[in-house]
């Protein structure tokens, strides 16, 4: 016996098998569906047009992630390649391999390897930083001596903070593109 069910998401076939113990003793009737009032009807529309919307606006956040994950990926992969390859292979088979490997640990060469990489990067990083503060107190400064030698002649004192943020700003976009 099938049975029709009317949600408010979908409508869907249901199979009833009836229950064939007769262990306990059942009174009740199957349940019929209920209606779908006009308010339910209307927050379901509003939840399916929240979530379009959510959907349109998280587009551009997933597609950004996307992309830097993808660059992360070759960025690795360039680094690797630029490398001679994989990492250093420390796993030797065998007498000979045993005997290799203790002599020359590779194990300990490759830990020393990652561990130089991940403080160039660090190292690249923390200047990479500075360097932009510089620029940005090299920036800032100008604007400011700007302004002090006009306010000393008399002569109308330029904008200073809304310069010095628009550089701050374009910086910042054409560091992150």
């Amino acid at each position: 016996m099938s049975k029709d069910i009317s949600t408010p998401f979908e409508n869907v076939s249901v199979d009833y098998v009836a229950d064939t113990d007769t262990t306990e003793t059942e009174t009740s009737a199957p349940a019929t569906p209920a209606a779908v009032t006009p308010l339910e009807e209307r927050g379901n529309e509003q939840y399916r047009q929240s979530a379009a919307v959510h959907e349109i606006v998280g587009a551009p956040r997933r597609e950004r992630y996307a992309r830097e994950r993808q660059e992360r990926e070759q960025d690795r992969a360039q680094r690797i390649a630029a490398a001679g390859g994989g990492d250093v292979a420390t796993a030797l088979r065998g007498e000979v391999g045993e005997a290799v490997l203790d002599m020359l640990r590779l194990d300990r060469i490759a830990e020393s390897a990652r561990k130089l990489e991940h403080r160039v990067t660090e190292e690249r990083r923390e200047a990479h930083a500075a360097m932009q503060l510089a620029a940005r107190v090299e920036h800032l400064d100008s604007v400011l001596a700007d302004g002090w030698t006009a306010a000393e002649s008399k002569a109308k004192v330029p904008a200073i903070l809304t310069p010095h943020l628009e550089f701050v700003d374009a910086k910042s976009a054409s560091e992150n593109s």
